[in-house]
């Protein structure tokens, strides 16, 4: 099958994918099991299967796509856990620092609540 970077922005594809295709393969490509592996992982096929495929097509490649995804997650979940315990003490100084900018953030826009408030007793004798 050939898409076409006429058929990309008929579909609505996003600016950044059609600059994408356009740079890669220039006004079409015909897709093939090599164009696929070479090129597959910068292109974002899940959202064009939704565009070309029928219901019972998209399902069935959803359904195969499931255990890829999940075998993507596995092998990810190691890796964020890391990077969430080396943020862990970065987030916590930098909350630890504008807690008391919050805090007097908060007091100030609590005096011109105040002030408002003043204000409007004023107005109307309350």
């Amino acid at each position: 099958m050939k898409i076409t970077l006429k058929q990309l922005r008929r579909l609505g594809a996003c600016s950044g994918q059609v600059a994408l295709f356009k740079a890669t393969f220039g006004d079409e490509v015909e897709i093939t099991e090599a164009v696929c592996k070479e090129y597959g992982g910068k292109f974002d096929t899940g959202w064009l299967a939704e565009k070309l495929f029928s219901p019972e097509l998209l399902n069935e490649y959803e359904v195969k796509c499931a255990p890829l995804y999940a075998e993507y997650q596995a092998k990810r979940a190691p890796l964020y856990a890391e990077y969430q315990a080396k943020c862990a003490p970065l987030d916590a100084e930098y909350r630890a620092k504008c807690a008391p900018l919050w805090e007097e953030y908060q007091a100030k826009y609590a005096l011109v609540f105040l002030k408002c408030i003043e204000k409007m007793e004023t107005v109307h004798g309350a």
